[in-house]
């Protein structure tokens, strides 16, 4: 690998606010369309008539070696991206990838060999003269091949790092229902699938980072479920996984050699590889861009939940779909093209509106999931490949829904061009701590699938992709979405200590009703678009008729006071750790009434109240 040119003043690197200020300076110089140019030692730059005024020229020269040294650390890490990745010399122990350490961060903090960071099995029904008996040389010969799959992984110097594995034997599990009954054959494979996802693996003993279940219908059905832990692996490197098994299994099937082609890496390579270059000024570049993206953020979504939040975030969560039909389906195509986006950021625009209109929020952040292989060498590697951007939507001044869409078009562009700064530098940069009771920074995140797993093909066989449920949610919200063809299909998963699912039925059907509305009425405000299904207008027509749907003799008042008279000692309320009497919470309310008479509030008069929920 070439050397890291030296630098020409490196006593400037070392003053971190001199060097600051120069990233800032350049931010600011690229919003005004001025390219700097570096040639050989020589500072150049061309800038739009009147974009260089003497106040920012002045500064320039002032900052003219910390401009310089920045140029030299961008051209340096463009050519990392295309200088071969070296190969760690033999006996040395790689560092974790800065993916692998968020997730080595996050299952500590869950206790260790914690099921919640499992991949989301993939289950596939073989129909056809399948043998379960070639199973376990395939399996064996990809975790030789991927050394990653069955690293070890435990502290060393106080940080964590990964020993190269040595491959091993796969786990397989064989489970025969031939002989049950329909109904108990469903149950039955439910359970399997279901403890194949949950059952943890331990990082620190080292082995395959994977497992297989075998599960026997009939002669010529069986179902086979692939369970993978996170930081071993992504939807790429599954795809790649389940490529490089029907390759295997042909070859095996048919008696004949297969030679995959070489790999010039392994991950623990690339993990070296990452750690030099996204290091030092380079780094801080890239996050001085978030910084300015995210100044004043909210970091709380406030969205009105069923239940309160747990003091502890728990990970209970399920899974509900839906989709947008076609015709729905082409109008969206036809608005990418027409407002010039992906479908994705068209998407993330509804998203991120029908959010604003549920938390009353302008300013909010969506999470989104980034595969990022910034170099050719990794495109064959298994291995974890996942970075999470933050993605803030600018609702204020109730814009119509093509504004909203180009304001997201132009954050997600920003943002992918920093997409490899490590989530965890990100939070500490933006000095936002860590909450027992929820995610940092973000709560709900919004993902577009686009790795799906190519159909297998393999002769006299037919395989089927079979849905999985997930019944962890390391997210308050989570909505993925997927083209199929003619239609796209969603998926919340939600966490159901905070949500019941008859919100997140609301919830889908709200989505799609706001992107009908959207399409028809594209510069229509936000607030205005349509949300409510037609039952739910009449409801709200008849709340606003001022009638009772359920008339009642007494007053609400003269109903609790009864209760105060009779009940005193009675439980009233439960709030968290707070449980008071009817006797208690009538003092409380009399002695709030009296502090509003003083006020100069009579009866009759309407109180607006403005709290935080609570007892």
């Amino acid at each position: 690998m070439t050397e890291k040119p030296p630098k020409k003043t490196p006593a400037f690197l070392t003053m971190d606010q001199a060097i600051d200020d120069a990233i800032d300076l350049v931010a600011e110089l690229e919003t005004l369309d001025v390219k700097l140019i570096l040639e050989g030692e020589q500072l150049r730059y061309s800038a739009p008539k009147g974009g260089l005024n003497p106040a920012l020229l002045t500064r320039m020269k002032a900052h003219k070696l910390e401009i310089l040294a920045l140029l030299r650390e961008r051209v340096y890490a463009a050519r990392l991206l295309t200088d071969p990745i070296p190969v760690q010399p033999p006996g040395t122990v790689p560092p974790l990838s800065f993916a692998q350490q968020r997730f080595w961060f996050l299952d500590q903090m869950a206790g260790g060999n914690s099921p919640i960071y499992n991949m989301l099995p993939i289950v596939m029904r073989i129909d056809g003269a399948f043998d379960p008996a070639l199973l376990q040389g395939i399996m064996d010969t990809l975790v030789a091949r991927h050394q990653v799959l069955s690293n070890r992984f435990a502290i060393e110097e106080d940080a964590p790092r990964q020993w190269p594995g040595q491959g091993g034997s796969v786990p397989i599990s064989h489970y025969n229902f031939s002989d049950l009954a329909p109904i108990e054959t469903e149950v039955a494979t439910a359970a399997v699938i279901r403890d194949e996802g949950e059952r943890s693996f331990d990082l620190t003993k080292g082995g395959p980072l994977l497992r297989l279940g075998v599960i026997r219908l009939a002669e010529q059905r069986h179902i086979l479920v692939l369970t993978m832990h996170h930081i071993v692996g992504d939807g790429w490197s599954m795809g790649i996984l389940v490529d490089e098994f029907s390759q295997l299994y042909r070859a095996r099937q048919r008696g004949i050699p297969v030679t995959l082609p070489a790999l010039s890496i392994q991950y623990g390579d690339f993990a070296a590889w990452e750690r030099h270059r996204l290091s030092g000024v380079f780094l801080r570049q890239q996050i001085h861009f978030w910084q300015r993206a995210l100044a004043g953020a909210p970091t709380l979504l406030e969205l009105p939940t069923d239940r309160q939040r747990p003091r502890l975030q728990s990970y209970n969560g399920t899974t509900y779909s839906f989709f947008l039909d076609r015709e729905l389906t082409a109008r969206l195509r036809q608005a990418c093209n027409r407002f010039s986006v992906t479908p994705f950021m068209l998407l993330l625009a509804t998203f991120g509106a029908l959010l604003g209109r549920y938390s009353g929020q302008e300013d909010l952040i969506i999470g989104t999931p980034l595969s990022v292989r910034p170099h050719p060498q990794c495109e064959g590697l298994i291995g974890l490949f996942l970075n999470t951007l933050p993605l803030r939507i600018d609702l204020s001044g109730n814009p119509g829904f093509a504004e909203l869409v180009q304001r997201v078009r132009r954050q997600a562009l920003a943002a992918y061009q920093h997409g490899e700064v490590p989530f965890e530098d990100l939070l500490q940069a933006l000095h936002i701590d860590r909450a027992l009771n929820h995610t940092p920074l973000f709560q709900v995140l919004f993902a577009l699938q686009n790795a799906p797993i190519d159909p297998i093909d393999i002769s006299g066989l037919t395989i089927t992709p079979q849905e999985t449920e997930n019944s962890k949610a390391p997210f308050d919200l989570v909505l993925s979405m997927e083209e199929q063809g003619e239609v796209i299909s969603g998926r919340f998963r939600y966490n159901t200590d905070l949500f019941d699912q008859t919100t997140i039925v609301r919830l889908a059907n709200y989505f799609s009703r706001l992107l009908d509305g959207a399409l028809t009425n594209s510069d229509q405000p936000l607030g205005l678009l349509p949300l409510l299904s037609d039952a739910e207008l009449h409801a709200q027509q008849q709340w606003r008729g001022g009638g009772s749907i359920f008339p009642v003799k007494e007053t609400l008042i003269t109903l609790f006071e009864r209760q105060v008279a009779t009940r005193p000692t009675q439980t009233a309320l439960i709030c968290d750790s707070v449980i008071w009497s009817y006797a208690e919470l009538n003092r409380r309310a009399n002695r709030i009434a009296h502090r509003l008479v003083r006020l100069g509030v009579r009866s009759g008069d309407r109180v607006g109240l403005c709290m935080q929920r609570s007892a």
